[in-house]
């Protein structure tokens, strides 16, 4: 167990001190940053205290508080302290800008004791999907009733919520096709392919945040420029593809490529349009708020995007949903309108998985169906540890994509945490959290391996943080992306959840 296990073992138990209070103590430049980073502590250790209270139940772990307890102080601060760069004007929010890293490299975990980050491989562009998920993980602070916080700290934190909004709002005002970007706007180079799951992250974070917080400054031009051009890329994706080639119409809209990045194989990608149907609907209340009061034709705006939703969900109740014995009717995963479908789920979000998670209210029998079909061997992606594997603490069993295809059978912390966020059984859940804690403590090996010697393994620790993926068959020794910040921003969000809705499954599982 190295020194850092050690400390946040400690940090777990006493719950007096965080990552963030480490980082801003040695930050060479404690910036809005670390502002911001007085908020997150000050929650972070709330939520710990909740968690080493809860009572174990009859049958768990006596240890699984602690352990959750490890695992969330070591994700919770660390996406905004690791993956994020603020830039503005003092008090005036329109030139606030936030930029977060997607925050994954191959061999190595978080730093030790400070930011900014920048060990070697790290992918510096920006995922607005990945970012808008990252700091949708600081949401619950705001529901946080136990502090009064300090102006200059909460409104920190809110700068850096709406510079990230500004900023992904002119990104997407020039490139709506594009779902990476650079610091200075420009595409990245691996960015440049378009997924239309970016645009709903973008108008979900935008709607969650302002039920969260209140804030209307970032409903501005600005953002009503963004969304003109993402309404107007969903409607043209209804009737062509991305090379201008004709599709069946079906009401839903085209997407090039998956949430994890890889091509779609048929064109109508469902989760993705799951979601936009949630992301219409949170920008029809966008349009619909004080905000945009006087903006002319704004009641056009709102029935032009009511309409688009209404096809796209339409589409979805017509083609998105076959027969697949024995569950009954399932939604697919893609489809092409001309009777052809693709039957799988990806662990990248959104999934079929995560649809309830994301907002979206389908029939419910099929809802169910769906999810007892991902969550079998119908799922091509779906692995379970095989026996005769290596020794290991436990049997391993979710979903993978085939966006790991190097590491065999390669289980996703966040389908993990999305199974879990979704979940009404406590032991279920329960199971999952010992998952991924058990998970999180694997070394990090794989032939992608570009910068790895022991200096930097010590300096950056992977162990003790959730990978991209873990290999099903060889969990102790194979897995991808050693430090991931999206899984774990999402695995801090369901703790919190838990924190705030004062549940714990580990308290009632039986």
């Amino acid at each position: 167990m190295n020194k850092r296990m050690l400390l946040l073992i400690s940090l777990a138990v006493a719950s007096n001190t965080t990552f963030a209070d480490l980082a801003c103590t040695n930050a060479q430049d404690p910036s809005i940053i670390c502002q911001a980073a007085d908020v997150i502590s000050a929650h972070q250790k709330d939520v710990t205290n909740a968690i080493l209270q809860a009572p174990v139940g009859a049958g768990e772990p006596a240890t699984l508080p602690n352990d959750i307890a490890i695992l969330f102080n070591n994700t919770y601060s660390m996406p905004i302290l690791t993956t994020t760069t603020f830039t503005g004007t003092p008090n005036q929010p329109s030139t606030y800008s936030s930029y977060l890293i997607t925050g994954g490299w191959d061999c190595l975990g978080p730093p030790n004791n400070a930011y900014p980050l920048n060990p070697p491989d790290t992918m510096q562009g920006m995922w607005i999907r990945d970012a808008a998920a990252q700091l949708h993980s600081y949401l619950g602070i705001y529901k946080d009733t136990q502090h009064t916080y300090p102006g200059g700290e909460i409104n920190a934190l809110n700068d850096i919520m709406i510079g990230f909004i500004n900023t992904a709002a002119t990104d997407l005002s020039k490139n709506p096709t594009a779902h990476g970007f650079n610091a200075d706007g420009s595409v990245d180079s691996a960015g440049t392919d378009y997924e239309m799951d970016t645009l709903a992250f973008f108008i979900w974070f935008s709607y969650d945040y302002w039920k969260a917080s209140g804030q209307t400054v970032q409903f501005n031009a600005n953002y009503l420029t963004a969304l003109e051009k993402i309404f107007a890329t969903i409607k043209n994706y209804q009737y062509i593809n991305i090379n201008g080639q004709p599709l069946t119409y079906t009401g839903m809209s085209y997407s090039q490529n998956r949430a994890s990045d890889d091509p779609t194989e048929l064109a109508f990608n469902i989760p993705d349009n799951m979601f936009i149907t949630v992301a219409l609907q949170d920008a029809q209340q966008i349009l619909s708020s004080q905000a945009y009061a006087t903006t002319p034709d704004i009641e056009q705006w709102i029935s032009d995007c009511q309409s688009l939703q209404t096809q796209i969900q339409n589409g979805i109740n017509k083609y998105g949903v076959v027969d697949k014995p024995p569950f009954g009717k399932v939604y697919a995963y893609e489809v092409d309108g001309a009777g052809n479908n693709v039957i799988m789920d990806d662990a990248n979000l959104p999934s079929l998985l995560s649809a309830p998670y994301l907002g979206f209210s389908g029939d419910p029998t099929i809802m169910a169906n769906t999810r007892a079909m991902i969550l079998s061997a119908n799922n091509p992606y779906y692995f379970v540890t095989q026996q005769g594997g290596p020794p290991s603490p436990m049997t391993y069993q979710g979903i993978g994509s085939p966006h790991t295809a190097s590491v065999i059978n390669a289980i996703w912390p966040l389908a993990l945490v999305a199974q879990g966020i979704t979940e009404q059984n406590n032991a279920d859940q329960t199971y999952l959290l010992q998952s991924l804690y058990s998970s999180a403590q694997f070394s990090v090996g794989n032939s992608a391996c570009i910068s790895d010697t022991p200096q930097l393994r010590q300096e950056y620790p992977a162990a003790g943080y959730l990978h991209e993926s873990f290999s099903s068959v060889d969990p102790m020794y194979s897995s991808s992306r050693g430090w991931f910040a999206w899984p774990n921003a999402f695995f801090a969000e369901w703790v919190d959840d838990m924190a705030a809705n004062n549940h714990f499954p580990w308290s009632t599982a039986s």
